[in-house]
C-alpha cells in the first residue's frame, strides 16, 4: 500500500535527508516500510522498518487564519478600494 508519493533524489552526496509526508492514522503504534530505489545502481535497493507513535492532536483553539474581520471592518475597506479604483484625471494631467 502506498501512503505517500514516491520522492524523486537526484543529487549525488553521500547523504541526503527528506520529508516523507501523509496523513496521520488514528492513535495508536505504527510500523512503515520505507522503500529505497535506485535507477542507476545495482544492489543499493533498500528497505528500512520506521516505528512511529500517534498520539492524540492537540485542541487549536485560536489561530491567525481565523482572525476574520467584522462586517464594519469589512465594509471599510471594501468602500476605501473602490474610492482608489475610480479616480478622475483633469485635462491637465493627460499628455498628448
Amino acid at each position: 500500500m502506498l501512503i505517500c508519493p514516491p520522492v524523486s533524489v537526484t543529487t549525488l552526496v553521500t547523504e541526503e535527508e527528506v520529508q516523507l509526508k501523509f496523513p496521520a492514522p488514528k492513535k495508536g503504534s505504527y510500523t512503515y516500510q520505507v522503500c529505497l530505489r535506485s535507477d542507476s545502481y545495482l544492489d543499493v535497493d533498500m528497505n528500512k522498518d520506521v516505528k512511529i507513535q500517534v498520539h492524540e492532536a492537540k485542541e487549536v483553539t485560536s489561530h491567525p487564519q481565523w482572525n476574520f474581520p467584522s462586517e464594519d471592518e469589512e465594509e471599510h475597506k471594501s468602500e476605501q478600494s473602490a474610492a482608489e479604483d475610480y479616480t478622475e484625471e483633469e485635462e491637465d494631467d493627460i499628455s498628448e
